[in-house]
């Protein structure tokens, strides 16, 4: 009984903290701006970034997290979000 009481705890807990569409696209742009080899492109990325990564995403909502998956050229990028933090799987 403590362990389903302690089981019922974490997964409140991480769908309290599941996060949102618009905190993985502000990680994402600063993912992206860390990457970015110029000032040129930091500022491109820095004024564009959220529009553009947003437009190219889409979310899976799992309840107790949610699975991104954003379009780039022809690289497909899947990120994990769960209890505030993103987890990139491929």
């Amino acid at each position: 009984m403590k362990r389903l009481a302690i089981l019922a705890v974490v997964l409140v807990v991480m769908a309290a903290t599941n996060p949102p569409r618009s905190d993985y696209v502000l990680w994402a742009k600063d993912k992206v701006m860390e990457r970015s080899t110029s000032g040129l492109e930091s500022s491109l990325v820095s004024l564009f970034g959220n529009p553009l990564i947003s437009s190219t995403t889409t979310s899976k909502d799992l309840y107790f997290g949610t699975i991104f998956t954003t379009y780039y050229g022809d690289r497909e990028i899947t990120t994990l979000g769960v209890m505030n933090i993103f987890i990139p799987l491929k």
